[in-house]
C-alpha cells in the first residue's frame, strides 16, 4: 500500500470537524509552498538579470563555457 492510500484512509477515520480542520491546514501549508517557491524563482531570476554582462571571465572560462555542449542557452 502507498503511503497516500494509508494517508487517505487515516483521513477517512477521523471525525468530519477533525477532517475540516486538517483540510485547511494542508490547504494552508500548500499556499505557503508554493508562495515560498515563486518567490524563490523571482529572486534566482532578478540575480540573473541584475548580474547578466557584469561578471568578468577569464578567456579560458568563457571558452569552456561556450563549447559545454550540456549547457543550455539562448542568444537573442
Amino acid at each position: 500500500m502507498k503511503t497516500e492510500e494509508k494517508i487517505l484512509i487515516k483521513l477517512r477515520e477521523l471525525p468530519t470537524d477533525e477532517q475540516e480542520k486538517l483540510l485547511q491546514q494542508i490547504d494552508s501549508r500548500i499556499g505557503e509552498w508554493e508562495h515560498s517557491q515563486v518567490d524563490s524563482i523571482e529572486r534566482a531570476v532578478d540575480t540573473v538579470e541584475h548580474t547578466w554582462a557584469r561578471l568578468t571571465l577569464d578567456p579560458q572560462t568563457l571558452r569552456q563555457v561556450a563549447e559545454d555542449p550540456e549547457l543550455d542557452y539562448e542568444i537573442d
